[in-house]
């Protein structure tokens, strides 16, 4: 104790304690400046972990000189003597200049900290009313052939999915967006229509291994870039590819002053695969769609077996052939790629959002379907389109009240003046499950809800129905080309069947039954068909077929009016509720 007694008395008699108590006032001053102009002059992130080891290194060179040099009173250096050879009248007062100068050292540190406390607070608040949305709109090829369209459309696509695992971000589904590619339209127009406060641009010029990758981060309402970076590199190795996304990823994150989780963050910086070669046949397989598509996937995971990436997109394009073609094989063969893709990376979250849609249209598997989602969306909690799914799911349940807490929670996440009949659907088909007929009456499309989905124009024709506007029906059945000819032929002969039209009925069904020799019609359609025209046993063979087959239109028959007033039928309800697994 007692050489650390003088060993301290020794440290204060070389002024290694005063002068570098100054060094740390000057080096907390030098952090506190660069961390205030890193973002505004643009520096790279490393800049204040620089500054900070540069900053230590000179506390050890400060604390080395201050022990074996001192400032004589003559000016320049001398070196001090050891405290054996100091006699007592030999020993110095302390300097009132290095009293000064330590206290006022003090003062600024004590200063600086109350400062920041004070301004962190004042600053969280504004975070916390900051409004977190994004829209990140197409990116641009510039390369000089302009043939580098699939991997610019996959750097966006990937950037975008680092994202929608960041918990505090409302980010705008890509379908949404994709209407703005080579758009000329005012940004502030575009974030105003899509319901944003910022929105992402990005433009990438690649030849061969030389890519440049320009991404601005834009406030919505004032068109001020509140962050741009151009990273130019040589991506020979397709590491500097994903260090690329998950940089811009962070980087926006901080520019919205949002905090990425440590799990969070090691997920967007993992390495999804080691094969350029791979990765580039998975992002044009991600941007072909059919069997291309498919090609070339299969050709990125026989180079990479262990690509979960390229797993979770051939996953998804068998799952949307088999929507389109109901066909088993189909939808088993995206199940495997999807179980696949968990099995090698278990934290992938549009895996299980993808795996939860197959749950519920093919294997109707309720217990599985709630579980994948749960998983998807605690992954990727800012992909609306998780909630989207979740709506569905409840669709499929006839859950009115779930459905209509679900739409509440999308529309905060995402408003709802942009996407041509984005919730439209979801009002119509809440109102059809409650038979809120009051609802129905007070609804009136947008106008551009000619451009929505088949699902979207059923539900409007249901609701037509139900409030018994046939000839609006009608005239809608013969404009839209939205729809499947089966639902056209379905919907008109359940139109004349209500309005006591016999004959025009039972022409239209002989059509949809001829058409059925010749390509595939859902049974679901058929089955609408009977019912309307009053004949109960067929319209319940098809639906036992449909059920068998597992049609997916089978959820949405419910909506529609011929199964309005056999929701109470026993016969009906044992038949819908034989469809679940569990």
């Amino acid at each position: 104790m007692q050489r650390l007694s003088q060993f301290w008395q020794e440290l204060k008699r070389r002024n290694v304690v005063r002068r570098n108590a100054v060094y740390a006032g000057a080096a907390f001053v030098i952090l506190e400046l660069v961390s205030i102009l890193v973002e505004p002059f643009g520096l790279p992130d490393w800049t204040l972990k620089l500054i900070v080891v540069l900053l230590s290194i000179g506390l050890i060179v400060s604390i080395i000189i201050s022990w074996i040099y001192d400032f004589s009173p003559e000016g320049g250096l001398v070196k001090t003597k050891p405290v054996a050879k100091v006699k007592n009248e030999d020993k110095k007062a302390v300097s009132s200049t290095w009293k000064i100068a330590s206290y006022l050292s003090f003062v600024v540190i004590v200063c600086l900290i109350i400062f920041n406390i004070v301004s962190n607070n004042s600053r969280s608040k504004e975070i916390s009313n900051l409004d977190k949305s994004i829209a990140v709109l197409p990116f641009t090829d510039i390369s000089e052939m302009h043939d580098q369209a699939y991997f610019t459309d996959g750097m966006m696509i990937e950037i975008l999915d680092h994202l929608f695992k960041i918990k505090d971000l409302r980010i705008i589904p890509l379908n949404s967006t994709l209407k703005y590619k080579d758009s000329t339209e005012p940004l502030k127009e575009v974030a105003s229509e899509l319901g944003v406060a910022h929105l992402i641009q990005g433009s990438v010029r690649r030849a061969g291994n030389k890519v440049k990758i320009s991404v601005a981060l834009i406030d919505g309402g004032t068109e001020k870039h509140l962050w741009q970076h151009t990273y130019e590199d040589d991506i020979t190795e397709v590491s500097r590819i994903f260090i690329v996304q998950s940089d811009v990823a962070s980087q926006i994150a901080r520019a919205l002053s949002v905090q990425i989780s440590p799990d969070v963050n090691k997920r967007m910086n993992a390495f999804p695969t080691e094969s350029k070669e791979a990765y580039d046949l998975y992002l044009k397989g991600r941007d072909t769609w059919g069997e291309k598509g498919i090609a070339y996937l299969n050709s990125a995971i026989t180079i990479d077996s262990t690509f979960a990436d390229a797993f979770v997109e051939l996953g998804n394009k068998h799952m949307r052939l088999a929507m389109s073609r109901n066909q088993s094989d189909l939808w088993q063969k995206s199940k495997e790629y999807l179980y696949k893709a968990i099995e090698l990376d278990p934290k992938n979250g549009r895996a299980y959002s993808r795996l939860a849609v197959v749950n519920g249209l093919w294997d109707w598997d309720n217990k599985a379907g709630r579980k994948n989602l749960k998983m998807a969306l605690s992954l990727n909690p800012a992909d609306i389109e998780n909630y989207e799914d979740l709506f569905y799911f409840y669709l499929r349940m006839f859950d009115c009240d779930s459905m209509g807490t679900t739409l509440q929670t999308m529309k905060q996440l995402q408003p709802d003046n942009f996407k041509p009949g984005n919730y439209y659907f979801h009002d119509v088909t809440i109102k059809l499950c409650a038979g809120d007929e009051e609802g129905m009456r007070t609804m009136n499309p947008p106008a551009d809800f000619m451009q929505s989905a088949r699902h979207t124009i059923a539900n409007e024709l249901s609701r037509m129905l139900v409030l018994k506007k046939y000839d609006e029906a009608l005239n809608l059945l013969d404009t839209t080309v939205q729809m499947r000819k089966d639902h056209i032929l379905a919907f008109k002969a359940t139109t004349f069947s209500l309005l006591g039209k016999a004959p025009e009925a039972r022409n239209e069904i002989a059509k949809l039954e001829k058409l059925a020799i010749a390509s595939y019609v859902s049974p679901a359609m058929l089955a609408m068909a009977y019912m309307a025209n009053g004949d109960e046993n067929k319209a319940y063979a098809y639906l036992e077929k449909g059920i068998q087959e597992h049609d997916q239109i089978i959820h949405f028959i419910q909506y529609y009016p011929p199964f309005y007033s056999k929701r109470s039928d026993p016969r009906y309800q044992e038949l819908m509720k034989g469809r679940w697994v569990n």
